[in-house]
């Protein structure tokens, strides 16, 4: 049986650096009026679909490398969401021990609704979660904060995640398939 204390990661200040929105930069958008960086129509998008509600998602590779490219070798990666518990306005995926190979990147632990991260499993730990909020929220477990790589942009349907967020609340976990966008 594992303890409770085995649940959840609890992101250590020492790990990552941080975080941006803590820092004063609010702003997850890449921009891509500099030379070397990629716009919104060469970028790899996500389709996320739970029932009635369809989402479409931005891969942010430049800033979570890792991230996208551990996501992209499991489309199409068909879960459960649950509500979250802990966090305030937010539903998680867990993982298990399944990304435990992912480094932080560019870790939040407070990401803006339409902004999905991902903190990495941990073998001695428990395990990690995709994390998607719908309104305000802090990435936290009952032993105390967490953080994870904001990997996703919700970039068309943000407007209904309120309505998906208090559906997973009031009816319990929905099913939810993540595939590349055509």
């Amino acid at each position: 049986m594992h303890s409770p204390a085995r649940r959840c990661r609890i992101a250590p200040s020492s790990r990552y650096p941080k975080d941006k929105k803590a820092a004063g930069n609010e702003s997850s958008t890449l921009v891509s009026n500099r030379p070397g960086h990629l716009s919104d129509q060469t970028m790899k998008h996500i389709k996320i679909t739970s029932r009635q509600y369809t989402y479409l998602a931005r891969l942010e590779e430049e800033t979570a490398p890792q991230t996208c490219a551990w996501f992209l070798r499991k489309l199409p990666f068909k879960t459960h969401i649950s509500q979250g518990r802990w966090s305030g306005k937010a539903v998680f995926i867990r993982l298990g021990t399944t990304g435990a190979e992912v480094a932080y990147e560019n870790p939040t632990s407070y990401p803006k609704t339409g902004d999905i991260v991902m903190c990495p499993g941990d073998a001695t730990q428990g395990g990690g979660e995709i994390y998607m909020p719908y309104g305000p929220n802090a990435f936290a477990c009952e032993y105390g904060k967490l953080a994870g790589n904001h990997f996703l942009s919700i970039i068309e349907g943000e407007q209904s995640l309120p309505q998906f967020g208090e559906l997973v609340h009031w009816h319990g976990a929905q099913e939810i398939l993540f595939e590349l966008a055509d």
